[in-house]
């Protein structure tokens, strides 16, 4: 049965804030479900802008077992942030976990995180030169009844295996990647997608001067879009909020539903991505990667 939806501070330790330090708090493993974490940024007393929170935290991790998981930068989350409709609140870096611009609930609520599953989940938060703020620790999360949190602590493989079964990728990760264009005009540059990851959520390329994108799997057109207003217009139809000179090709979002992910695997083979990139000008551009993986899982209890 689901339960009350919780918003509180995380009481679990965090180290302590100091110039050019590393701050690192442990998520509590009884929550349940946490749907999104807000890391709480003031200095001197006054909530930070967008700007001095992109300024002074250099990025953030996930950790688990004491290793990073995942790296962000907090001008990519609050770019895909505004993408899917999330404003920007002064003070607050909020990372989402659950999806809740999905078709329903269960689609949604498949992608929280739930960190008793995992092993020892931790954030660690690096902070820029001559900055020395306070920072809180606030979740949003579920709590779950007595046989789930015993299933959850005492069987955290099999539970991880039922999500998994109800179409749970795992936790999204951010992967940046330099896009070096050589040419301009009609003639296109392409762009091999080399990826780590089974399952993508989006790609987003970042550039002025782009003016068309074609995507290829296994040399067949799937996507062409002559302008980014056409790309925007498919976004917009479905509800999200392109940003400007970030062309976003994101299959949920254009499809309308989680089944639309895309899968790097089609069978016992793997899918080959290619970009046809045109641009006005020879400038390079920035791709940044939504990727899901799965964390490490903690052991069953007595297996």
């Amino acid at each position: 049965m689901a339960g009350f939806k919780e918003y509180r501070r995380n009481p679990k330790s965090m180290s302590d804030v100091a110039t050019n330090g590393t701050p690192v708090v442990e998520f509590p493993s009884s929550v349940g479900q946490i749907d999104f974490m807000d890391v709480y940024y003031t200095e001197g007393g006054d909530p930070a802008t967008q700007a001095e929170i992109e300024a002074n935290i250099i990025s953030y991790e996930l950790m688990f077992g004491g290793d990073s998981f995942g790296t962000y930068k907090p001008a990519n989350t609050n770019l895909l942030n505004a993408f899917y409709g999330r404003s920007f609140e002064p003070g607050y870096l909020t990372h989402f976990f659950t999806e809740e611009w999905r078709q329903n609930t269960a689609e949604a609520e498949i992608s929280a995180f739930i960190p008793g599953l995992f092993v020892d989940p931790a954030l660690r938060i690096v902070l820029g030169a001559a900055v020395s703020p306070a920072i809180t620790h606030w979740l949003q999360s579920e709590g779950l009844g007595s046989k789930g949190r015993q299933g959850v602590n005492v069987q955290p493989e099999a539970v991880t295996t039922m999500l998994e079964q109800r179409g749970f990728p795992g936790l999204i990760k951010h992967l940046e990647q330099h896009v070096d264009i050589q040419a301009s005009g009609t003639t296109e540059t392409d762009f091999f997608f080399e990826r780590s990851a089974s399952v993508i959520r989006g790609w987003h390329f970042k550039g002025a001067n782009i003016t068309g994108i074609r995507m290829l799997v296994d040399d067949q057109e799937v996507l062409n879009f002559a302008s980014k207003r056409a790309l925007d217009v498919q976004l917009e139809r479905k509800g999200f909020f392109p940003q400007d000179d970030v062309w976003s090709i994101v299959p949920e979002a254009l499809a309308g539903s989680a089944l639309a992910h895309f899968r790097k695997n089609h069978g016992n083979a793997e899918n080959e991505v290619l970009f046809k990139i045109k641009t006005s000008t020879t400038a390079d551009a920035n791709l940044l990667v939504e990727q899901y993986e799965m964390p490490p899982k903690r052991a069953s209890v007595g297996g």
